[in-house]
């Protein structure tokens, strides 16, 4: 089963998406405790990960079984990603050192990042 693309952000918000990983023809998700994830946002395919716009790691070590990873992206790191749209994926290391790709409805999706109008976090 393949994930919904992500929908587009404004800069300069915190990004928040939260992935769940459901077992086909079950009502079930997998547990992904101990996985460890590579959130990868680029301008262009070839791009190396060292060029990428946007780069996030997270492990998954909670000592209960997780069955969703979330990916954060502060307001500071936004406001950094000039407006338009980017390749993204989702990487993923199982316990016992699988890698593997989630899979989005779509084979290369791309995230719109729009302008945001109201830059200011403090009143003035």
């Amino acid at each position: 089963m393949a994930l919904a693309n992500l929908e587009p952000e404004r800069r300069g918000d915190t990004w928040r998406w939260l992935f769940k990983f459901p077992i086909t023809g079950t009502a079930n998700y997998l547990d992904i405790q101990g996985y460890k994830f590579f959130f990868t946002m680029k301008s262009e395919l070839e791009d190396t990960d060292a060029d990428a716009i946007i780069k996030e790691d997270v492990e998954l070590v909670s000592g209960t079984p997780l069955y969703q990873v979330e990916i954060v992206i502060d307001n500071v790191r936004s406001a950094a990603v000039v407006p338009g749209k980017y390749y993204y994926d989702l990487q993923g290391i199982t316990t016992g050192g699988d890698v593997f790709t989630v899979k989005f409805k779509d084979d290369k999706p791309k995230i719109t990042i729009l302008p945001d109008v109201t830059i200011r976090t403090v009143p003035e």
